[in-house]
């Protein structure tokens, strides 16, 4: 049974224990959302370090990359967005990507958020930290900022889903009562262990992936040092991760983590946290790493050179730009699998929806249809 099914199926009998929220981002806002298969990845990173205007060590971004105030929360939630340090301030992997929860924002918005001006500054900031002025293929570190987030994010939801475990066991809701409490009081301490293990994540799964993927022994250890100097300049909590990794302590961290997070959402008290190694797949996520959605605004300094490198959009994007310029509403559903629009002048197009993404190429003949004369990189940006 795919993920989706799975929570479908814990939605369809215990309702009681999701409390679901609008998706944080307003109708005229300026992000785009995409998928791994919308994005030549590493055309994108190619040209952005090729770039003179962005070269190495002479960008900086000094805004928060997400509008933080759509999150409305003043109680600080596992997952979920931090502002951007200012200045030289090595940024969270928070800070540049973010988990939403299917317990807050169920059926289909939930999953983790990786900004791509974030891919951009980690893998700026690895380039920094790297020990050597020897630097390896540089196409190496957009790929690996990208896995480090992901790590990062996929324990968050490792958590989410050890908390719908005990709900199905316990029959109440915990996940957004007891596992949020927990973290709340915890935030911005090195007691935070959720942000720790999190970034222990982050090392040792992105430190696999480098393993797989780059061939020389001595690179290899040398991206290892840069993202443990990466983790070690964190703020607190985060920066805990370097100490458990290089004194191997994850399952004893691991374990601390469990035995409290199960003291505050069933009173448990239990002579020994070994106990909790029974538990062999507690903490494992539902994501997989190509269920990403990446985020870029169009109002971002790096946006002239996204849209080159995008392939597709999807069907709700297309369409909530159409709204914008032609206000097209819904006339009916067309042959196969096509549906009817139709625009303000009266003009009807038909507008493929058996897949949730169109190709440029469809968006581009639609646009032409209803007289829209603009480049694909001018209709993103509406």
């Amino acid at each position: 049974m795919d993920t989706q099914k799975k929570i479908d199926a814990l939605y369809q009998d215990l309702p009681e224990v999701f409390s679901l929220k609008n998706f944080p981002q307003s109708e005229d806002s300026n992000w785009i959302i995409l998928s791994p298969d919308n994005l030549d990845f590493d055309g994108l990173f190619q040209e952005l370090f090729e770039s003179q205007y962005f070269a190495i060590n002479n960008i900086t971004f000094s805004e928060p990359l997400f509008d933080l105030s759509v999150f409305g929360a003043k109680i600080k939630k596992p997952g979920s967005p931090v502002p951007l340090p200012k200045g030289d301030v090595t940024p969270p992997p928070d800070a540049l990507a973010f988990y939403l929860p299917f317990h807050e924002y169920y059926p289909d918005k939930w999953g983790i958020y990786i900004s791509l001006e974030g891919i951009f500054i980690l893998a700026q900031r690895l380039i920094k930290l790297y020990p050597t002025k020897n630097l390896p293929d540089i196409k190496y570190f957009p790929k690996i900022a990208m896995h480090a987030l992901f790590y990062h994010e996929a324990f968050h939801s490792a958590v989410e889903s050890f908390a719908a475990k005990l709900e199905l066991t316990h029959m109440k809701k915990i996940y957004v009562t007891a596992f949020n409490d927990y973290y709340a009081k915890t935030a911005d301490k090195d007691d935070c262990l959720e942000e720790a293990l999190a970034n222990v994540k982050l090392i040792s799964k992105t430190f696999d992936y480098i393993n797989n993927n780059v061939s020389e022994k001595t690179e290899k250890y040398n991206l290892l040092e840069a993202l443990l100097l990466y983790v070690k300049g964190n703020p607190p909590g985060y920066r805990k991760a370097y100490d458990i990794y290089t004194n191997q302590q994850e399952q004893e961290y691991q374990l601390l983590f469990i035995d409290n997070l199960m003291k505050y959402a069933i009173s448990s008290n239990y002579r020994s946290k070994e106990i909790w190694t029974m538990f062999t797949h507690a903490l494992t996520p539902l994501i997989r790493i190509d269920q990403v959605c990446y985020l870029i605004n169009s109002k971002s300094m790096i946006w002239n050179i996204v849209p080159k490198h995008i392939r597709s959009i999807r069907y709700k994007e297309l369409i909530k730009k159409l709204k914008k310029l032609k206000n097209i509403k819904l006339q009916r559903q067309g042959n196969g699998s096509h549906v009817i629009w139709q625009s303000s002048s009266g003009k009807r197009i038909p507008i493929p929806k058996h897949t949730k993404d169109i190709p440029v190429g469809t968006v581009m003949s639609i646009l032409k249809e209803l007289n829209l004369n603009m480049s694909f990189s001018q209709f993103l940006s509406i």
